[in-house]
């Protein structure tokens, strides 16, 4: 692997790093993703460190083809094929109102386990792993990336699927919209910018280029 480098997310403080890696040589997707799977979260004094390893789309279709994300591609032969449908959006929190909540309390509010993100067997119908459901909805992938200061911050969020649908339906059920019963966590975090956009796949690109 060439140097890390910093990538597209970094925050620029000593408590967030974000680092790519480009493959040299010929490896073969399983040989690269097998031993960054078993990376582990060093535990500390301060509660832990938040290790996400993410790969591109073709390595990961590579090294698990009976699990690749081609769900988040526009198929061949559709308008845009090979691109994918991003909805990005800024939300702030009140961390003064969930921080005191009970653990049991914050557990119901998103349907997981806050220690390991283990779902609930029990979920309440108003929690966000309820309201968001991509069994119920649709696949979409998904990641949450925080911003700010220690008194003003929040999340940004970013969702891509092959259509604006699945999107639309969890934005629209978390509204409490689909059935009338509002997503737990927006008593605690509200958007305030959202939108929509496409992305071309790099196929795409080169040929405008």
């Amino acid at each position: 692997m060439r140097t890390s480098q910093g990538g597209i997310f970094v925050l620029g403080t000593v408590s967030h790093a974000y680092l790519e890696f480009d493959v040299l040589g010929g490896g073969k997707g399983r040989e690269l993703v097998a031993p960054i799977s078993f990376l582990r979260e060093p535990r500390t004094t301060m509660g832990g460190v938040n290790l996400v390893a993410g790969f591109r789309f073709e390595l990961w279709r590579e090294a698990v083809p009976d699990d690749a994300p081609e769900l988040v591609l526009i198929p061949e032969g559709s308008p845009g094929a090979g691109g994918t449908i991003l909805l990005l959006q800024k939300w702030a929190h009140d961390a003064s109102v969930w921080e005191a909540l009970s653990v049991a309390d914050q557990e119901r509010a998103i349907g997981r386990t806050k220690a390991d993100s283990v779902e609930l067997d029990d979920r309440p119908t108003d929690s966000h792993v309820a309201s968001t459901d991509q069994d119920r909805f649709g696949k979409i992938f998904r990641r949450n990336m925080p911003y700010g200061t220690v008194t003003d911050h929040g999340t940004m969020f970013v969702g891509f699927s092959s259509t604006q649908r699945p999107l639309l339906t969890m934005l629209e059920s978390m509204a409490g919209l689909a059935g009338g019963v509002r997503d737990a966590l927006t008593r605690y975090t509200r958007p305030l910018t959202g939108a929509y956009y496409f992305v071309p796949s790099t196929d795409a690109l080169q040929r405008l280029g």
